[in-house]
């Protein structure tokens, strides 16, 4: 993939059912700044993989789960500081 074209993704969030582990089909990605963020939006909403259109929309104050123990430096700052743009 082009990080031009389709945004630098920082984290990933692939939701689960807690009871089962199985995927719920839906995840969070948080983008290294607004730029890649909205190069996403416009790039990937409404396009087809694996023949099914994904749908992909902006999140605001969204946080990185903190259920898992064994997490790299970036995962621990956006575990305290969130990835949503910062308001000025």
């Amino acid at each position: 993939m082009n990080p031009l074209t389709y945004g630098e993704v920082v984290n990933i969030n692939l939701i689960r059912d807690k009871d089962t582990g199985k995927q719920k089909g839906y995840g969070f990605l948080c983008y290294e700044d607004q730029r890649s963020t909205i190069l996403a939006v416009d790039n990937f909403n409404g396009i087809k993989i694996l023949g099914r259109v994904i749908r992909v929309d902006h999140v605001t104050n969204y946080k990185a789960p903190k259920d898992s123990k064994n997490v790299d430096e970036e995962t621990n700052k956006l575990r305290k500081e969130g990835c949503a743009p910062k308001k000025e």
